[in-house]
């Protein structure tokens, strides 16, 4: 493991002074439970600014939201323990079910008011009436410890978000361009080289979510916002056009030796880089026209002379847009006026997948086990019952996006037990000799120090959050020092098992595993494709680009994990994405074809369905059905038959991009080959 670098200590020593600083007011202002703030402090805490801020706008939110909720249920319960606890375990999960749809950093406001109304809530289950008090005084702690993290973290050296996407951006470009040269020099693709294109489309959503936070860093204008929305939007165009144009290349009809040459001057574009002056992109833009514009034979070789060139000249018009963004986002230097070369057609929507059924599955198991907990708590009159179903509700939440829930609770309560007894050695041994609030915070500085350091990085993120953020409130940092040792050797004991009984109703109820998981994904994009075909009416392209890209980003890392990789390394989703877009591009032309062509359409329409149907009820990739190749080539023909350029070349590139999708190395030859280029 790699030791913390000096940006991450620094990162921990932000964080601190903003944690000691919410502790030295909150014993000002005599807040019951300060360490409240501390602990807010280091869930807040991030190495961005924007990132910070968001958060605390988010925790505050959500915490308001949940203080609210908790007073609108305890005193309706009052004569009630059970019911009470009943409505607080119901509220829990019904946020958590509205968290998971909103797969996006502001997810936080509904988790954080599910666990939130929890925290506020249970602790006045048997004394109701301190109800307002509680949730005031819990607000106020929240409010504090975000409110210093914010402040530190703007004005103590703060880390722009920009500069974090800028470098994720440029990674992501990097690879993009490696695809590219791969693609042009005709180079075959292995497992690896699947997983790789698999990973561009997961760290499109990174930086998708990363960009989220733009709009709370101070350092970031409209301007600079807009342009890296362009480069998204190019960014996730560009990889379907790779994948479509490696398909075109790899059948070998249609490229002579004219596009040969116009291939090897695409090659030397890219490799030139982004200093490549304009003029030479207009000269390769003018040969790529003159391509396309050469005589016709009407042959099969002139369908895909067309494909190939309408894709080269899409890669070097989005080429060209994503290095004058990219160099533009990296300098700073913002030409709002400098024209774009790529019209990204209808574009691509925000859209994101979502699972109703396994956020259910989560909220039922997150309910249950705060409702189990409080059973027992309050069958037994447990007095540290409330804050094991606390921390119930904290674990089954924040982990409720994994497939398989439970090893993550479950490491998270070993850390925690790790942090409790560091805070029992603190209460035991430490802390009684602590005489003025200046000792205090020396004596307290190394362990919060390390974890803050540990959180800074992704790597050990879980084990700094894990002791940063239950050490104050293991030690119960307040103004009745020293704390009781047996209140905080309790206090640990239900921290830990509220953690393990989570993990344990996770793991019966919840838990599926990441091969189910990436079966689930898989069968949505073969289901998305297959009613595609269905319909046999346009639909919102734009969405359905935005939609599967964003499942492929989830699959992306679920491949690479699950035990049967070898079988499932091979598939590549992209297929789905290029196949789904003809046939999008198909049916928007289908209401003004005749009655031929349309009957001839809607035969490869069914077999496109009933192919992905097959995959997604056998829950694997099949070969395409030879029926479905005849399909193709009887539908091909009626192309001659289309007076509308628009129609005709919708149809013409769609059958073609089918083709090369499913048969690409199988040679066309039908009898009559003049009707197929107008």
């Amino acid at each position: 493991m790699r030791l913390p670098s000096w940006s991450d200590w620094f990162f921990s020593l932000k964080a601190y002074f903003a944690a000691v600083l919410a502790l030295y007011i909150g014993l000002a202002m005599g807040l019951p439970r300060p360490y409240w703030a501390m602990t807010t402090v280091y869930v807040a805490m991030h190495p961005l600014a924007g990132a910070t801020t968001s958060k605390a706008v988010f925790r505050f939110s959500g915490t308001l939201i949940g203080a609210i909720a908790a007073l609108a249920i305890v005193p309706n319960f009052v004569g009630s323990p059970e019911l009470m606890t009943l409505a607080l375990a119901t509220w829990t999960g019904l946020c958590l079910f509205i968290s998971l749809q909103d797969r996006t950093p502001r997810s936080y406001i509904f988790m954080l008011a599910g666990y939130s109304a929890a925290i506020i809530g249970l602790p006045s289950v048997q004394d109701p009436h301190v109800i307002w008090d509680t949730a005031s005084w819990r607000v106020e702690e929240i409010f504090l410890g975000i409110g210093c993290a914010s402040v530190v973290s703007m004005l103590v050296f703060p880390r722009p978000v920009s500069s974090a996407v800028g470098s994720l951006i440029g990674r992501w470009l990097d690879n993009a361009g490696t695809w590219c040269r791969d693609v042009l020099n005709g180079r075959q693709a292995d497992d690896e080289t699947f997983a790789s294109r698999r990973q561009l489309a997961a760290d499109a959503v990174e930086i998708d979510m990363l960009a989220t936070h733009l709009g709370y860093d101070r350092s970031v204008g409209p301007t600079l916002v807009r342009q890296i929305q362009a480069l998204r939007t190019r960014m996730l165009v560009l990889m379907p056009l790779l994948s479509s144009l490696g398909d075109r290349l790899a059948s070998e009809a249609g490229e002579d030796a004219t596009l040969r040459s116009l291939r090897e001057e695409i090659i030397a574009w890219v490799e030139a880089g982004p200093d490549l002056p304009q003029a030479a992109t207009d000269r390769l833009l003018m040969k790529i026209r003159a391509a396309a514009a050469a005589p016709r034979d009407g042959g099969w070789s002139d369908v895909m002379r067309i494909g190939l060139t309408e894709r080269y000249r899409d890669l070097v018009e989005l080429g060209a847009d994503l290095r004058m963004l990219r160099s533009q986002i990296m300098t700073g230097n913002i030409r709002s006026s400098q024209k774009m070369r790529f019209n990204p057609e209808r574009g691509v929507a925000n859209a994101r997948h979502r699972d109703p059924l396994m956020a259910l599955w989560s909220a039922i198991a997150t309910a249950s086990a705060v409702g189990l907990i409080c059973f027992f708590w309050i069958a037994t009159g447990w007095p540290e019952g409330a804050s094991a179903a606390m921390m119930a509700a904290v674990g089954c939440s924040i982990f409720a996006t994994l497939d398989n829930p439970a090893p993550m609770i479950l490491t998270f309560s070993r850390l925690t037990l790790m942090a409790a007894v560091i805070a029992l050695f603190y209460t035991g041994f430490i802390l009684p000799r602590v005489e003025n609030f200046e000792i205090l915070v020396l004596a307290i500085a190394p362990p919060l120090l390390i974890f803050g350091a540990l959180a800074a990085r992704p790597a050990t993120f879980l084990v700094g959050l894990a002791g940063a953020a239950n050490l104050p409130s293991l030690m119960a940092l307040q103004n009745n020092l020293p704390p009781d040792f047996v209140s905080s050797l309790n206090s640990s004991m239900a921290t830990f098992l509220g953690l393990l009984t989570a993990a344990i109703v996770t793991q019966i109820g919840r838990s599926v595993g990441a091969g189910w998981g990436t079966q689930r994904l898989l069968r949505k994009v073969w289901l998305a494709t297959a009613i595609a075909a269905e319909q046999r009416r346009p639909i919102d392209r734009a969405r359905f680009l935005g939609l599967m890209l964003d499942r492929i980003g989830m699959l992306a890392p679920r491949l690479s994990s699950v035990a049967q990789a070898r079988d499932l390394a091979r598939i590549d989703p992209m297929r789905e994405i290029r196949v789904g877009l003809n046939v999008i591009d198909i049916c928007r032309a289908r209401g003004r074809l005749q009655r031929g062509a349309r009957q001839a359409i809607d035969a490869v329409l069914v077999h496109i369905a009933a192919y992905y149907r097959a995959c997604a009820r056998q829950r694997r990739q099949l070969d395409p059905p030879k029926d479905l190749l005849a399909a193709l080539d009887q539908a091909l023909p009626y192309v001659s038959a289309i007076t509308s350029e628009e129609t005709r070349q919708d149809v013409l590139m769609g059958l073609s991009g089918i083709r090369c999708a499913f048969f690409r190395d199988k040679s066309y030859e039908p009898p009559v080959l003049d009707s197929l280029v107008a």
